[in-house]
């Protein structure tokens, strides 16, 4: 696949500045139409969507100690959103 330079420069720009105030946790993806379009997207999705997908060492360490205590991935988000989504709001 041959990206023109400005396609380039928007695949370099997902995910680099998610953290707007008042907005929940999205995801970026880059679209292009036979590159006579292209743009980037924001994607919200829900807290256990956001933490299914997770990479972020910190939120999939503790999703992962859920899951192994409770026994199914399922059940380790359910309980990361218990404990750290209900409570403040935030993930």
């Amino acid at each position: 696949m041959a990206l023109s330079e400005k396609e380039k420069a928007l695949v370099l720009s997902i995910n680099r500045n998610l953290n707007i105030e008042n907005r929940g946790r999205y995801k970026e993806v880059f679209i292009s139409f036979n590159s006579a379009f292209s743009s980037v997207y924001g994607v919200e999705v829900s807290p256990a969507e956001y933490l299914a997908f997770s990479t972020t060492k910190e939120e999939k360490g503790i999703v992962m100690a859920y899951a192994d205590e409770l026994g199914s991935m399922q059940k380790g988000i359910e309980k990361y959103i218990e404990v750290h989504y209900k409570k403040t709001g935030n993930l």
